[in-house]
């Protein structure tokens, strides 16, 4: 039990330091900046957040055309957040843009990369940002699932590491269904009817994660003895919502 309380409390600090060197990265950069170029600054970081916003809404090529606004300007403040930001955004709009297997936005990832790793303070917030962005085209447009696994796992554990539950869920279902689609059994299109019905239903990720693990369980003991697993191996629709309620319930 001392182990456990040890090793909790060494997780809950190191949190607070991650998020403590985010918020300390940013105060250092505007310290030494004169009063002109921080209101500059603030502007182009408000011009980005207007750009994310939207690339979420599905309008890449609004986002496009504000992120080359500012680009000349973004390009003054080498080394700081937003600096690395725009790029990691003009790759992602470019990203939403892209047909199967285009591949030329690839450049736009790898400079967002490294000027990511290459700023004065380390941005845990835009590393995690940028492994799931980055991961997802690989994914999405390239199909090239292992190496969109390994991005996913980095981005998992900075998740992790800054307390953000619900973000690692979200990221290890993705993981989950590489690892099926690589199996090519009964087990994604299970995966699939638990995704479909966490997402009528409005269950969160973590509510979906533990109910899947709880399925991945029960399917185990009910596999034993059986003569053909595969032949059973679908559930329904009800199934999986009475496991996402029950695992609701005990998370109350």
């Amino acid at each position: 039990m001392l182990i456990e309380i040890t090793t909790h409390r060494n997780s809950e600090t190191k949190r607070q330091v991650l998020l403590e060197e985010a918020n300390m990265a940013e105060r250092d950069v505007l310290a030494v900046l004169p009063d002109e170029r921080i209101v500059r600054l603030s502007k182009i970081q408000d011009n980005l957040s207007l750009a994310k916003r939207e690339i979420e809404r599905g309008n890449a090529s609004r986002a496009i055309q504000l992120l080359r606004a500012m680009l000349e300007r973004v390009e003054e403040y080498e080394g700081t957040a937003p600096w690395a930001e725009h790029w990691l955004l003009t790759a992602e709009a470019f990203a939403a843009k892209a047909g199967s297997n285009d591949d030329s936005v690839l450049p736009f990832f790898e400079e967002a990369l490294e000027r990511i790793v290459s700023l004065r303070e380390r941005d845990h917030r835009l590393e995690l940002h940028l492994h799931l962005s980055f991961g997802n085209y690989l994914y999405n447009v390239l199909g090239r699932r292992s190496s969109a696994r390994q991005l996913y796992e980095i981005a998992k554990q900075i998740a992790t590491q800054l307390g953000m539950e619900e973000r690692a869920a979200e990221i290890e279902l993705k993981i989950v269904m590489i690892d099926l689609e690589a199996d090519q059994d009964d087990g994604k299109k299970n995966f699939d009817t638990l995704s479909r019905v966490a997402k009528a239903d409005g269950f969160t990720w973590s509510e979906q994660l533990a109910a899947w693990h709880q399925h991945i369980r029960q399917s185990r003991v009910a596999r034993r003895g059986r003569v053909s697993a595969r032949k059973e191996g679908s559930a329904s629709e009800a199934y999986f919502r009475s496991l996402l309620e029950a695992v609701r319930v005990v998370h109350l």
